[in-house]
């Protein structure tokens, strides 16, 4: 029951308390009546309102499960593309000249672009494969909820008998079942991001699939594999275009446009994901591993004022546990800049190919040329996605993935 429910119910039994102290004993039981029929009312509507979140997510889940892959429309995203080109091109221009403008002040090109960039992102790429590591701690967020009721419950039964005990064995069992269709629910969708990454050419083994949505940047890195996927579909149907349309210069004009667009989409992705990496997950982590500091140092002086053995070995326990979890934050912590440096390496790749395709569109001497550069951009991408793959090494033991997935947990949700 959320806060704001006991405000609303508190409120109500003071009002109604009042009254009931100037009422006849008949007119008692029908306050009562009438009380407790709300109350149950309440607890129904709270109740009912819970089952519907859960129902939510079983049905994202069961729609991420059955949202089969469908074939890709390139035409369809050529043509959301080429209606940017115009806008992009404009403060691409403004940009090189630094002649963006905020009002009677110099204003940054980059800002602008970046939001014309990310509505174009919404059109190369539908996000069709994010969402398993989201979805996978909701459901471990779920189990962690349904223990700690199951744990209530069976404290309960000790002081029940008869039909009510039986109620409760009815709740746990009812909860045990829920518990295991959500592991279920976990062990489907890892088996199903590790095919649909094994259709974008990415093998990874179930151990590897299961760091990899352990880890807080799961989703982004998914992310990233698809967009280079989608463009190098898009970049293989827009160079077919330029072949069978190469008489209309108008035309190839566009395309040369379209495909610098694609390329700076891929920058787009590489730079959101170095900021998240940056501003927030790195951020966080140094600010637990701070607080992990500071409870060693209280329990450290605690231990040092405490007479009784027995509470210097659990001081000294505490301290083992905090020690352990900034081990945990540093390896995260490497985990994290290790992929910033890859991604970082993939970007100077990424720039140096907008700026050709930047040149070849100012140019647009001829088809041929864009032809030529599209031959080659396939190994580049190639390349590019190969320099920012990271090396997803398994756990080592359950206790190290436990701790991983407390940390992402935190770092998702503060």
């Amino acid at each position: 029951m959320n806060k704001f429910a006991i405000i609303f119910l508190g409120l109500g039994l003071v009002i109604s308390a009042n009254i009931y102290g100037q009422t006849s004993d008949q007119e008692k039981s029908s306050w009562w009546d009438t009380t407790k029929k709300f109350l149950d009312d309440s607890q129904k509507n709270i109740t009912d309102r819970v089952g519907n979140l859960n129902k939510t997510l079983d049905e994202e889940i069961e729609e991420l499960l059955n949202n089969d892959a469908t074939e890709l429309d390139t035409i369809k995203k050529i043509d959301g593309i080429r209606a940017y080109v115009e806008k992009y091109t404009s403060l691409k221009e403004k940009d090189i000249l630094n002649e963006c403008r905020n009002g009677f002040s110099k204003g940054n090109c980059r800002i602008q672009i970046d939001k014309v960039l990310e509505d174009i992102e919404r059109i190369v790429f539908d996000g069709e494969i994010i969402g398993y590591s989201k979805k996978i701690r909701q459901l471990q967020a779920r189990i962690s909820k349904l223990e700690d009721e199951k744990v209530s419950l069976n404290e309960k039964k000790y002081s029940v008998t008869g039909e009510d005990e039986q109620n409760l064995d009815n709740k746990i069992a009812d909860i045990d079942a829920k518990i295991a269709k959500s592991y279920e629910y976990i062990k489907l969708l890892e088996e199903d991001l590790q095919s649909k990454m094994k259709d974008l050419g990415i093998k990874l083994n179930k151990d590897q699939i299961k760091v990899m949505t352990t880890r807080v940047d799961g989703d982004d890195l998914a992310k990233s594999i698809a967009i280079f996927d989608v463009t190098k579909q898009i970049s293989n149907t827009l160079g077919q275009l330029v072949k069978d349309n190469s008489f209309s210069s108008n035309t190839t004009i566009k395309y040369y446009g379209v495909y610098l667009i694609l390329s700076e989409i891929l920058g787009f992705a590489q730079r959101e994901y170095i900021t998240k990496i940056d501003e927030e997950y790195l951020t966080k982590l140094e600010s637990y591993k701070k607080s992990g500091y500071q409870s060693i140092q209280y329990a450290n002086e605690q231990m040092r004022q405490a007479t009784m053995e027995s509470s210097k070995n659990i001081f000294k326990k505490n301290i083992e546990t905090e020690e352990f979890t900034i081990t945990v934050i540093d390896t995260y912590k490497g985990i994290l800049l290790d992929q910033k440096a890859q991604l970082d390496n993939a970007l100077v790749t990424t720039d140096e190919q907008i700026a050709v395709a930047y040149s070849t569109y100012k140019t647009a001497s001829n088809s041929s040329a864009l032809m030529s550069l599209m031959v080659d951009t396939q190994s580049t991408f190639d390349q590019i996605l190969e320099m920012q793959m990271p090396q997803i090494i398994p756990f080592e033991d359950i206790e190290l993935e436990n701790e991983f997935k407390s940390l992402s947990d935190k770092l998702s949700i503060d």
